[in-house]
Formats: C-alpha cells, structure tokens, sequence
C-alpha cells in the first residue's frame, strides 16, 4: 500500500519582499536598486521604443498566429500595457502568451499609483 503524504508545501512561507520602492517627485524609484522604474519624462512611450519597436513587435503580431512574450521585469507593467494598447491598434488575428517575472513585485496600491500618469491606456 502506497502511504499518500500530504502536500510539503502547505506550511511553506512563500512571502516575497517587497522592493522597497516609493514615488518621490512623480518618480517611481527602487531604494534597493538606487534607480528609477521608467523614464520620468514619457514612461509609455520609453516601453513603445524600447520593448515594442525594439522587438519590431508590430510585423511579428502580422505574421505570426501566436506568440510567447517573456520578459523578466523592473516594472510597473507598462510594457505590457504598451504590448496590449498595440494589439487593439492593429488588426492582427495573433493570439499572444505574455509572461512575465519580477523578483521585487509592487504591492497592489503602488502599482496602481505608478500606472495612474498613463490612466487612459490602463482602463482599456
């Protein structure tokens, strides 16, 4: 007879430390890293150059019926919302898979707080 354990990770602490980050001058900024999340200027539009147009996301969604986006992050999630604000601009037909990794998540509150400079592409 096979003897079923319990599941080992029941008592597990899986609590993960948050990144000691705050906004300071409307500027998301990391204490543990000594640097800022995006660009103080245009946040947005540095995610539209540097992630989108960099991976020429845009001829990939046209050509392709499905993608694996995977990022590990510093982030606030505007990559994302630039990747999403991209697929409802275009006609593609592409389904995408978007994964994504962060060490040091936001709590829900500053996340929120840092998006809201970008508030009309985040309530889509």
């Amino acid at each position: 007879m096979i003897k079923q354990s319990k599941n080992p990770n029941a008592k597990a602490n899986y609590k993960i430390s948050g990144p000691d980050a705050k906004i300071t001058d409307g500027v998301l900024r990391s204490d543990r890293f000594k640097d800022i999340y995006f660009s103080s200027e245009n946040g947005l539009a540095e995610a539209r150059h540097v992630f989108v147009e960099g991976t020429n996301l845009a001829a990939l969604l046209n050509s392709n019926d499905h993608l694996v986006i995977a990022e590990t992050g510093f982030g606030t999630g505007l990559n994302f919302l630039a990747v999403m604000d991209l697929v409802e601009k275009s006609a593609t037909n592409c389904t995408i898979d978007y994964i994504s990794f962060e060490a040091y998540p936001l709590d829900k509150e500053l996340a929120f707080e840092a998006r809201k400079p970008f508030s009309g592409i985040a309530k889509k």
